[in-house]
């Protein structure tokens, strides 16, 4: 799976990276990206996950072609 992580999250992690794990939905990749990187767990646990060019839920079946983008809340005018 490439992940791709916007705005705040790079702070903690590379723009692009890889993730080689076997990980079966959105849920177990928040959790294995929160292990990687205790002090993101905040921050992924309110981002948003995209895939396939849609946002998807925590329960959504990943496949390890996956593109997914980590899009953290923002603010700002």
């Amino acid at each position: 799976m490439k992940i791709y992580t916007y705005a705040s999250l790079k702070d903690y992690f590379e723009k692009e990276f890889n993730v080689d794990e076997q990980l079966a939905t959105i849920q177990e990749l928040n959790n294995f990206l929160a292990q990687r990187k205790p002090e993101a767990a905040a921050v992924l646990s309110c981002s948003r996950y995209a895939v396939r060019d849609s946002f998807v839920d925590n329960d959504f079946v990943l496949s390890k072609e996956d593109n997914i983008h980590i899009m953290p809340p923002s603010s700002g005018g």
